[in-house]
């Protein structure tokens, strides 16, 4: 597994385990996850923002994002 690949599935795993950290994610995605020093490519920022909101057209579930994480391992 890539590098980028873990800190997202480290992301989706925060956000199904901590109901704070989920509810930051929405308000301030960009700055809940320098804070907890994740860093993530444009493309997998505005995947989980675009299902954290909710506003797209082909939203993103957290169950989408947990079978995407088990994928990974």
């Amino acid at each position: 597994m890539e590098e980028d690949e873990v800190a997202l599935a480290q992301v989706a795993y925060q956000i199904s385990r901590d109901t704070d950290f989920a509810a930051r994610m929405r308000i301030d995605p960009e700055g809940t996850l320098a804070e907890k020093g994740f860093v993530l490519s444009g493309e997998e920022l505005a995947f989980l923002s675009r299902g954290l909101r909710g506003d797209s057209d082909q939203q993103v579930s957290l169950d989408d994002l947990i079978a995407k994480m088990r994928g990974w391992m």
